[in-house]
């Protein structure tokens, strides 16, 4: 293949860089279909083809292989348009920045280039990584192990393995897995099994995934390894919640934790074959010295670094427990689709080259906030709000992550919580925090449901699957209700697991409400707020767009609003108004609850802004021995 006029001119050595993620609004789940608040207009990039004809002209016609790799790339971005449908993207500000398919050339942020291999193996795995482990490794204390650990032997060609009761007083490096379960049959330990696994185990038996990271762990000389599904008694509850709860320091302590990213499932393995990358090669001059040059597509997503390191197309991330499991790690080497990554508190690095200086989220905005009974990493300097901050970031992560079981909400991040409840001098409750209840319990709703089973009482966040959003504490909002008492059973011994009922006793001011369904149509698309419920006092129609507790976005959302309109027949609707602006302007954030029948208990089921004009009085006028006194379940 040739260049053609306009590829030849470009200045590879002198290119300005992409712009950096500070200035990048994430608007859209498409990888292709970003805005940025301000393309800086002095250096959008080198100048290519200023239109898609143009550009497909010299790819086809003249033959230009770096225009052909161009256009392949505006091929993805085309069919991300074409998957859009009528819904949230439509719905704002996005819908009008239609592509004008202008083309600048930019300088990649980060990476040197390296050649990364087809295929994987354990062998090549020790030989890369090895030495770059035990070096940011090298400072690392043996910690106690924990109660069952996965003995690999000293043998590295044996057949078997052997779970290993260590009586908690011995000390040694291990490995720890993390991995989806998924639908394939599991290798567990349970009451009937544990003799036979503390005999030996047949490496064969194993799903691939789990007989991948004995090889790893072989390979980097690591005697012990720790698998959830074969260290914890699977159907033995209490040993299962003493274990689960120990999460923090499972991971928290490991010499590496081995991130199986890109499988489905535990039959999915480690090791892996990379698909080719097309590339182009041309002649290039570079300092003075004439040579070859290969040009290949880079995954867009590196130019918004804080977004690509969560891996939101890997599988892994999308399950409940690895959130914590990532966060509370300290060294992690990753196997994605298409080639090995690392992560430690120094920062995220691809095997071909590519790296920053910052990591996955963690517990606050230090690199190193591992706080546990072994390891006191904790830097007390952090201020409580950046604590908080991160603490929602998490929890906003954490919402739409899938759980094989419902009932694990509140348990899969019980590490994390323990550390925040450490560093905040707080009590755990349902999810959330007693001080800083008020500020809470109003936490907005995005595209989440309520599960059927019980799980968490109606003003906790656990209560719902899906992304959920809280307010910072201080963040424009005073106070006008009270919390006077708060009533949580848990199901076993872990303060920060599951419960099973849940009361708030608050006091504050309330507004009757009425839900008016004259003009609805649920099967209208959502443009504006023609077709949608209204909510009405006894005097005016609310001017206001209440967030309901289920996903307004969701393709079958007409069934949903049905169905909780249905669920408030007969049933007495109320605001009860927790926040008042701080900033002189009459408005307000309120809990849309309802009363269950012939019952002085209420249930969750919204949030919505109101003011003074609407309500028809004032709240924060309101004597307190005037605001009624109610228990929220």
């Amino acid at each position: 293949m040739v260049l053609c006029s306009v590829c030849e001119t470009i200045p590879w050595d002198n290119l300005p860089p992409t712009p950096t993620d500070e200035i990048l609004i994430v608007s859209s789940d498409h990888a292709y279909l970003q805005e940025f608040w301000e393309w800086p207009r002095d250096c959008k990039g080198y100048s290519h083809y200023q239109s898609l004809e143009a550009l497909n002209s010299s790819a086809e016609d003249l033959g230009c292989g770096l225009c052909r790799l161009i256009y392949k790339q505006v091929e993805l971005c085309r069919l991300k348009l074409e998957e859009l449908q009528l819904g949230r993207e439509e719905d704002s500000e996005f819908r009008h920045a239609w592509p004008l398919w202008e083309f600048w050339i930019t300088k990649r942020p980060d990476g040197d280039g390296f050649w990364v291999l087809s295929y994987t193996d354990n062998s090549r795995e020790g030989l890369t990584v090895s030495p770059f482990i035990r070096d940011v490794a090298a400072d690392l204390t043996q910690m106690i192990l924990f109660p069952q650990v996965i003995d690999v032997g000293d043998n590295r060609s044996s057949p078997y393995v052997r779970l290993w009761e260590t009586g908690g007083i011995e000390t040694g490096d291990y490995i720890a897995l993390s991995y989806c379960w998924g639908k394939s049959p599991q290798y567990t330990t349970t009451k009937s099994t544990l003799d036979d696994r503390k005999h030996q185990i047949p490496i064969s038996d194993l799903p691939q995934t789990h007989q991948d990271a004995i090889k790893l762990n072989r390979e980097f000389g690591i005697r012990y390894l720790w698998i959830d599904s074969m260290c914890i008694c699977q159907d033995d509850y209490d040993d299962w919640e003493r274990e689960s709860a120990r999460m923090l320091s499972v991971y928290a302590n490991a010499y590496l934790t081995i991130n199986a990213s890109k499988g489905n499932d535990s039959s999915s393995g480690l090791f892996y074959k990379s698909s080719t990358r097309e590339y182009f090669e041309f002649e290039h001059t570079y300092g003075g010295i004439r040579g070859r040059a290969l040009a290949c597509e880079v995954p867009f997503e590196e130019a918004m670094q804080h977004v690509y390191i969560q891996l939101k197309d890997d599988p892994v991330s999308h399950r409940g427990w690895t959130l914590q499991e990532r966060v509370l790690s300290r060294r992690t080497l990753f196997y994605s689709g298409g080639q090995m990554m690392f992560e430690c508190n120094h920062g995220f690095r691809k095997e071909d080259g590519w790296a920053i200086h910052r990591r996955f989220p963690r517990i606050s905005s230090q690199p190193q906030m591992v706080s546990n009974d072994q390891t006191k990493d904790t830097d007390l300097s952090v201020s409580t709000s950046e604590l908080l901050r991160s603490w929602y970031q998490l929890l906003a992560t954490y919402g739409g992550r899938k759980l094989t079981k419902p009932s694990d909400k509140l348990p899969a991040v019980s590490g994390l919580a323990s550390i925040m409840a450490e560093r905040l001098n707080d009590e755990y409750v349902a999810g959330h925090w007693r001080s800083l209840l008020i500020t809470e319990l109003p936490w907005q709703p995005g595209n989440c449901k309520r599960v059927p089973e019980y799980r968490a009482p109606s003003w906790s966040w656990a209560s719902v699957d899906g992304g959920i959003g809280i307010r910072l504490k201080g963040s424009g909002y005073s106070p006008l209700a009270e919390v006077l008492d708060v009533k949580v059973n848990l199901k076993g011994t872990n303060p920060y697991g599951e419960v099973t009922e849940g009361r708030l006793l608050i006091q504050g001011p309330m507004q009757r409400l009425y839900l008016s369904t004259e003009g609805w149509d649920p099967d209208r698309p959502r443009l504006g707020s023609k077709g949608s419920l209204v909510l009405c006092t006894t005097s005016t129609n609310l001017e206001t767009r209440p967030q309901y507790d289920f996903d307004a976005f969701a393709d079958d959302r007409p069934r949903l609003e049905r169905k909780f309109v249905q669920s408030l027949d007969g049933l007495e609707l109320y605001a009860l108004i927790l926040l008042a602006c701080s900033h002189g302007e009459d408005h307000y954030i309120a809990l849309m609850i309802v009363r269950e029948p012939e019952s002085e208990e209420y249930r969750r089921v919204g949030i919505l802004t109101l003011t003074n004009e609407t309500l028809g009085w004032k709240p924060g006028e309101q004597r307190k021995d005037e605001r009624p006194i109610i228990t929220l379940i």
